[in-house]
């Protein structure tokens, strides 16, 4: 059976920046490395929404990037 082993994780959060020509939105993607991976989604959106809260553009999106090996 496989096995698979935390590597990596980070959190990713963007914010509106704006608009373009075309009055589309305009996003700003920020990757904060080395997320403790006991970390739980609740955290992580606190944390998103602080960081952003310290900039003039409002949060649009969090995600969480997990890379993680396969080993049989």
């Amino acid at each position: 059976m496989a096995n698979q082993t935390l590597i990596t994780s980070s959190l990713q959060y963007s914010v509106q920046a704006g608009l373009n020509d075309k009055n589309e939105p305009i996003f700003k993607k920020k990757t904060l490395p080395n997320v403790k991976p006991a970390a739980t989604p609740d955290q992580l959106q606190q944390t998103a929404q602080a960081l952003a809260g310290l900039g003039k553009f409002p949060l649009a999106d969090v995600t969480r990037e997990d890379v993680q090996s396969i080993n049989a």
